[in-house]
């Protein structure tokens, strides 16, 4: 099994305000994990990509590799 890669969601904003960290989650072979910020949402999909895809419906994210 690979190693599991950690990635952030970061939401960036057109209007100047400083981009905010969403949330974090983990990158399995099989799947990716992700809890937001606040800890009120956990979501489990198919990779960090479409982590990023799903949350972009309410803005403009970008996915981090630290």
């Amino acid at each position: 099994m690979d190693t599991p890669r950690r990635f952030a969601i970061v939401e960036d904003f057109e209007d100047g305000r400083e981009s905010m960290v969403v949330g974090w989650g983990c990158e399995f072979t099989d799947r990716a994990d992700f809890v937001s910020e606040d800890g009120r949402m956990l979501m489990t999909s198919s990779s960090a990509e479409s982590t990023r895809d799903l949350l972009g419906i309410t803005g403009d994210m970008r996915l981090v590799w630290p």
